[in-house]
């Protein structure tokens, strides 16, 4: 699943998760302005891709007015501190451009929250460089999603942290997205929970398909009861890769680390 697809899934702001607004129809071509912005020539040494940032309705006029010293290095040199390898820099603001409009004190209470957590530095500047959608999620949201896996899977502070080192995109992914894969596991291959929880371990990418997708697989699956059960999350894995609801209001709950 490609980048695009992965911003359609995410929930909007005003719902679950935080997400990247829709492509603009009407973008603005940053190009004829590189020779006279400071900004845009520095972005673009970073390894920015301006052909897509600009494609994100209201980031090109965003950057047209910002300076690059006063906006932008100060939120730069906070990734750099939280561990971003320079290199990733610009793939990472090309990828999720709506960083360049949070505040340095929102991305720092963001970042310390996955540290509070018992995530390693070395280990958030994974996540956040993998996954940096994750860092327009305030810490409230963020804990509640890792409540959320942790419920639902049974899952202990330690195994959490195992599934998102693993794919860090799952955390703001939509939880209904969620849901509907393990129902559909569980109803149609007839998996125990305790299944489901290792699959999680084993291969929390499957967790990340759409519903259509994950129907189809499981209908083509026989069920578990009739193969070893580890066999399970690889022939998903291959099917996922080779292939082109149940949302409800629930209580506050909070991860514990």
């Amino acid at each position: 699943m490609d980048d695009k697809e992965f911003e359609k899934n995410l929930l909007p702001v005003s719902v679950d998760e935080m997400t990247i607004p829709e492509l603009s129809r009407h973008a603005l071509n940053l190009v004829p302005y590189v020779s006279r912005s400071e900004t845009l020539q520095n972005l673009v040494k970073l390894g920015v891709n301006l052909d897509m940032v600009q494609r994100v309705e209201g980031v090109a006029e965003l950057l047209l007015q910002s300076q690059f010293d006063r906006d932008i290095a100060p939120l730069i040199h906070l990734l750099h501190l939280a561990g971003v390898p320079a290199e990733s820099m610009g793939l990472m603001i090309t990828r999720n451009p709506l960083l360049l409009t949070q505040s340095v004190e929102d991305l720092s209470s963001r970042i310390g929250y996955l540290l509070h957590k018992n995530f390693s530095q070395t280990e958030v500047a994974s996540i956040v460089t993998r996954a940096p959608v994750t860092l327009l999620m305030d810490p409230v949201k963020m804990d509640s999603k890792l409540a959320f896996l942790q419920t639902t899977f049974d899952l202990t502070g330690q195994e959490v942290r195992q599934v998102i080192l693993k794919y860090p995109k799952l955390i703001p992914w939509r939880r209904d997205m969620i849901a509907n894969v393990r129902f559909h596991l569980q109803e149609f291959l007839v998996l125990s929970k305790p299944q489901l929880k290792e699959m999680l371990l084993k291969e929390p990418k499957i967790f990340f398909s759409r519903q259509q997708q994950t129907f189809s697989i499981a209908h083509g699956l026989e069920p578990a009861s009739s193969r070893c059960p580890m066999t399970v999350p690889l022939l998903i894995t291959k099917s996922l890769s080779s292939s082109s609801t149940l949302s409800r209001s629930s209580p506050t709950l909070h991860f514990v680390s």
